[in-house]
């Protein structure tokens, strides 16, 4: 390969922690449980819609939060790729901004490892690169950059409203005219599983320091709504416009996208994987009982299944954006391997 030609890396930041026991993970060869060891496979599936010839996956370079972010090693290759997708989580993004602990039960040093991510956030847009957020990946993202997180209401025995199921949202004409979001239906339908939200974008001419110098934010659009949230009992606030989709441009070229629904499993076959996955709790009275429970693994008739897209069109955008030739990277062979642990 000569100097001027380079692969285009993405790398993935996995922030779900809730991983397999030993006992779920007695199958699965050692050197592969660092991949597909954790119950959601947020990566894996990411992947699905990450074009040909592009890098995301390396051997010796697992996902998770916990080893990536606290390894020097393994977060100096982070900062070294071109591109960074922040998956979602079992943990409040807006306790961690509350200053509470993010993850239930604790987990010591997460929040200062939360702390170095959101630098590392600000540091890779400071290089002009983009970055994609999937619900906690977006809403830590978007607190990093000097927005708000929101939490949806408690219920009365004290556990905030879970929104889950595959729903529809709305595009606004900004997100009619983005190049990421702006393929997709006015009308769309997206997987849901969520409690907290991105309640405020950070404001235009907010300066972000990053370590290659201060970034200026020079637009910060909301690209798709949902008109209140989904309670057990049916919608609620219907007259207040929730973000669920956002980008925020900055005066050296960088994007921070923002997703509340999770793109990655908006397909036919994932549409409600959420609520299979965690039906008994979701099902427990004191969190949203049974019959919302039943609903959420409903797929609507008239879904539709192209936010998937969002993730494909991202890494497309940059790379007409960036206007350089990059070289197609040849698939790891643990990437095979992988194929037969994965999750559905």
């Amino acid at each position: 390969m000569s100097e001027t030609e380079r692969y285009l890396r993405v790398g993935i930041v996995d922030f779900n922690t809730r991983r397999m026991s030993d006992e779920e993970t007695s199958n699965i060869p050692i050197n592969l449980r660092p991949f597909v060891a954790e119950k959601r496979q947020y990566p894996m599936k990411i992947g699905d819609f990450i074009p040909e010839g592009v890098l995301w996956i390396q051997e010796g370079q697992p996902w998770y939060f916990r080893e990536q972010i606290s390894d020097p090693e393994k977060l100096q290759r982070l900062r070294d790729q071109e591109l960074l997708i922040l998956t979602g989580s079992g943990m409040s993004a807006y306790k961690f901004q509350e200053g509470q602990e993010p993850a239930d039960p604790p987990e010591k040093g997460d929040r200062e490892l939360l702390e170095i991510t959101e630098q590392l956030i600000r540091d890779h847009l400071g290089k002009g690169r983009w970055v994609l957020g999937d619900c906690f990946g977006g809403q830590l993202g978007i607190h990093a950059l000097g927005g708000k997180v929101g939490c949806l209401p408690l219920n009365q025995y004290g556990n905030p409203v879970t929104e889950a199921g595959y729903l529809e949202h709305e595009l606004t004409e900004a997100g009619r005219q983005d190049e990421v979001f702006g393929g997709l239906p006015d009308r769309y339908f997206a997987a849901h599983f969520h409690n907290n939200f991105v309640s405020e974008l950070p404001r235009v001419g907010t300066k972000v320091k990053t370590s290659s110098g201060e970034i200026v934010v020079t637009k910060a659009d909301v690209l798709a709504v949902r008109n209140g949230y989904l309670d057990r009992d049916g919608l609620k606030d219907s007259d207040t416009s929730y973000i669920h989709a956002a980008v925020i441009e900055f005066d050296n070229g960088a994007k921070f996208y923002h997703t509340q629904p999770h793109v990655e499993m908006s397909t036919e076959q994932r549409a409600n994987f959420f609520p299979r996955l965690v039906f008994e709790w979701l099902s427990r009275e004191e969190q949203m009982g049974e019959e919302y429970a039943k609903q959420a693994l409903v797929i609507p008739d008239e879904a539709d299944f192209s936010a998937s897209m969002v993730i494909t069109n991202f890494v497309e955008a940059y790379k007409k954006y960036i206007n350089m030739e990059f070289v197609e990277a040849v698939a790891p062979a643990i990437l095979h391997e992988l194929q037969k642990y994965r999750i559905e």
